[in-house]
């Protein structure tokens, strides 16, 4: 079963020495590049990023199709498991997966209550485009079918993100390209969306991957992600 709770930092590794991290773009915030999977992201200068031990690849067979080569647990120490009103945001947890042939989740046939869908994304070579599979009915009794999968939201290094199957919309997805993807989900089970504000700020780090936005449209996103999750004020 799915875990969204705060996990902790036992058998970790702190990446001061491992990973570029800059703090230039916005107070309190800092980058995290990691060069061997090909991304960065920015979070709160507070929160501790630390690598946590795969022990199944699968993730229990949510992702059947793919492998999970690396976890990151991006905590914030000062959080409270007892704060209901999300005053300090626990963190987020990224996974960083391989899937040769596409993404597929099975947020229906694995979940303990199965009301979402069991899905695909995958990029047609042929037609140049990304495209979505419904893999089983869905809730409102739609069967299950292909087509181009519409991406209206887009990374601040010009990637497509979207929520994956985990119920509740508490993980977004994001492609890095054809083969590598991100799974970022909430650790508080009870709602916070500070996933989908990190997951804003993901960008390649191939210069040349994508469509990044302008230096101040980054600047704004991140600052976004800053006031959301209580590191500035508005």
């Amino acid at each position: 079963m799915r875990r969204f709770v705060p996990i902790l930092a036992c058998g970790t590794l702190a990446y001061a020495s491992l990973f570029a991290q800059t703090n230039t773009a916005v107070p309190g915030m800092s980058q995290f590049t990691e060069t061997a999977f090909g991304f960065s992201f920015w979070y709160p200068t507070a929160w501790k990023v630390m690598e946590k031990p795969v022990t199944d690849p699968t993730r229990d067979g949510w992702f059947p199709d793919a492998r999970i080569v690396k976890e990151l647990d991006i905590t914030n120490p000062n959080a409270d498991p007892e704060d209901h009103n999300n005053d300090q945001p626990p963190g987020v947890i990224l996974e960083e997966l391989l899937a040769p042939s596409g993404l597929t989740e099975l947020g229906r046939s694995k979940s303990p209550s199965p009301v979402g869908m069991d899905e695909r994304y995958f990029f047609d070579k042929k037609k140049q485009q990304w495209m979505y599979a419904q893999l089983t009915e869905a809730p409102n009794g739609a069967p299950p079918a292909t087509y181009p999968a519409n991406f209206p939201n887009k990374t601040i290094g010009g990637l497509p993100f979207f929520y994956g199957a985990v119920r509740g919309g508490a993980e977004m997805i994001v492609a890095l390209d054809a083969t590598r993807f991100l799974a970022i989900s909430t650790m508080d089970y009870g709602g916070d969306y500070s996933h989908t504000y990190l997951a804003a700020t993901v960008a390649d780090t191939d210069p040349h991957a994508g469509q990044h936005a302008s230096e101040q449209r980054q600047a704004q996103v991140i600052r976004q992600e800053a006031v959301k999750l209580r590191v500035i004020a508005q």
